[in-house]
């Protein structure tokens, strides 16, 4: 429940100067709030072993694309910093 709310504070209000940072700040908690809701699968309310193992690669999916992300955003500012 904290993480979705301060998904909702962030995006009321957005608390960064640039419009990208707070994006950037919305995409990583989104992230972050698809992951813990996933972990609740991970528990027995499934029941099915197979589905929790799939999941399992859903969440390492996210993760993974999180990362991505982040890296190429890091590496992009690198850059412009570098050249400038």
């Amino acid at each position: 429940m904290t993480v979705l709310v301060q998904v909702i504070i962030l995006g009321r209000v957005e608390p960064f100067a640039r419009k990208s940072t707070n994006s950037f700040e919305m995409f990583n908690e989104g992230t972050l709030l698809l992951v813990i809701y996933n972990f609740i699968c991970f528990t027995p309310f499934v029941p099915d072993e197979v589905m929790r193992f799939n999941l399992g690669y859903v969440v390492c999916g996210v993760i993974s694309a999180n990362i991505v992300v982040n890296l190429a955003i890091s590496v992009k500012a690198t850059v412009k910093e570098a050249r400038a």
